[in-house]
């Protein structure tokens, strides 16, 4: 039970797509999330970014808009591990709204149709020993 006891994430590798000064502001943004949850690389292109994500080198990607652009796309790859997406984008989503900008969500390795999106749930045979009535 205390391995579990207050999880939280810690350096996670997220891959800011930009350069400038606006990139690395946001890569320190990112990385003041939470307390060193994320650990924000500045990575040129996009092309290169989801490679990163393909090979499982970053858990997302944060491009940010072009100049004068409000939409900023965040990739994930929910199949290689949806939590893991999902706090991507809850870990990312605060930095783009800080800066007034939507964001746009791209899946590069979504989960098969119909999965639950959460893995099987634990299910014990019920022998109705313990007197309680089954629900």
């Amino acid at each position: 039970m205390g391995t579990m006891h207050s999880p939280k994430t810690r350096d996670m590798p997220v891959a800011v797509v930009g350069s400038g000064a606006v990139a690395e502001s946001v890569g320190d943004e990112l990385e003041s999330v939470q307390d060193g949850a994320v650990d924000a690389r500045l990575v040129a292109d996009s092309t290169e970014a989801v490679e990163l994500l393909k090979d499982r080198d970053v858990a997302g990607v944060l491009q940010i808009p072009a100049d004068g652009a409000t939409e900023a796309t965040v990739y994930t790859a929910r199949a290689a591990g949806a939590s893991q997406a999902g706090a991507v984008q809850q870990l990312v989503a605060p930095v783009a709204a800080g800066h007034d900008w939507t964001t746009q969500l791209k899946d590069i390795a979504p989960l098969p149709a119909g999965d639950s999106q959460r893995g099987p749930e634990l299910q014990l045979p019920y022998d109705g020993a313990d007197g309680v009535d089954e629900v």
